[in-house]
Formats: structure tokens, sequence, C-alpha cells
């Protein structure tokens, strides 16, 4: 990447403010330390021309730490890490 923020992936019927500060496995490989708010600013208007920030108004998500990268593919399960190990699926 270019050092410009992104939001690449995306995730329906998961309540992800409720994951703040755990780790999420998505796929096979790919996992996660969900670590905070992310709002919709006016960056959005650079990276995505005239009205990018209004149109992700409202709509902000979370960042993240990458603890292991990989390939994240349409479909993928998407599972909270508990303490113990053990994946819970979420989606």
């Amino acid at each position: 990447m270019d050092g410009h923020p992104t939001r690449t992936t995306g995730a329906c019927g998961i309540n992800l403010i409720a994951l703040k500060g755990q780790w999420v496995k998505i796929g096979e490989q790919v996992v996660l330390e969900v670590t905070g708010a992310c709002h919709p600013c006016t960056r959005m208007e650079e990276s995505l021309g005239e009205g990018g920030f209004n149109a992700l108004r409202g709509h902000g998500g979370m960042t993240a730490t990458i603890i292991q990268g990989g390939r994240i593919v349409l479909g993928d399960s998407v599972c909270r890490i508990t303490q113990a190990g053990q994946t819970l699926d979420l989606f």
C-alpha cells in the first residue's frame, strides 16, 4: 500500500465495536487485533474524491493490527479467538 488509510475489509452482521481489544481470525490464515474506532474524516475527500467524507459519514469501522497476514477471500469465516486459544464463530 502507499501509506494511505484504507477500508478494504467489510463484514455484515458483526458488532465490530464489541470486538475492541479482541483477536479475530478471518479464513484460514489472517489474525487481527481489533484496536479502536475509525471514524470517517476529511481524508476521504482525498482518497475518494469530492463527497467522499459525506458518503461515509456515520459508517465508520474499526482499526486493527495485523497479527498474522494472509489472503482473505469472499465467504471466509470470521471467528473470535478467546484467551484460551479457542475460536468462536462470529459469521
